[in-house]
């Protein structure tokens, strides 16, 4: 009787405790990095992002990949499923950037189709106000032009 009562009071408080997530930090850059870009730009041809933004046109330096558990929005409510995103920050040369990609939501994981997050803005460094806005883009493709 006693072990089937602990047994009752250890499934209770564990399911009243908040959930637990339904990924890594790990798992979302690994799934982001290996993502199709033809996915998230139907204009490139398949490889993965990583591979893309490196060896590929933008020949980018990959500054860091990080996880956005509400893709840079405010939470406002607890109750809201907000997106997940992986944050990709990038430079080559003297500009640089990040790019947001969707790839579920805060409380599912990693469901659903990764899209981009917003526009992907690119940014002049190293002058005298730190930085200053040199363009943006909604595809993928553009982003090469960006860095030019």
């Amino acid at each position: 009787m006693k072990t089937c009562l602990l047994a009752m009071l250890s499934l209770l408080v564990s399911s009243s405790s908040p959930a637990q997530l339904r990924y890594t930090e790990k798992q979302v850059i690994a799934y982001a990095k290996s993502i199709d870009v033809k996915t998230l730009d139907p204009s490139l041809p398949s490889q993965h992002l990583d591979d893309w933004l490196q060896s590929g046109p933008p020949h980018a330096h990959i500054a860091y990949w990080s996880v956005e558990d509400t893709c840079d929005l405010k939470p406002d409510s607890p109750k809201i499923d907000y997106p997940l995103c992986a944050r990709i920050g990038f430079s080559r040369n003297d500009k640089g950037g990040f790019i947001l990609v969707q790839v579920g939501t805060h409380r599912r994981g990693i469901v659903g189709r990764p899209q981009l997050f917003g526009d992907i803005g690119v940014v002049k460094t190293g002058t005298k106000e730190g930085w200053t806005l040199t363009g943006s883009a909604e595809r993928l493709s553009d982003l090469p032009a960006l860095l030019d």
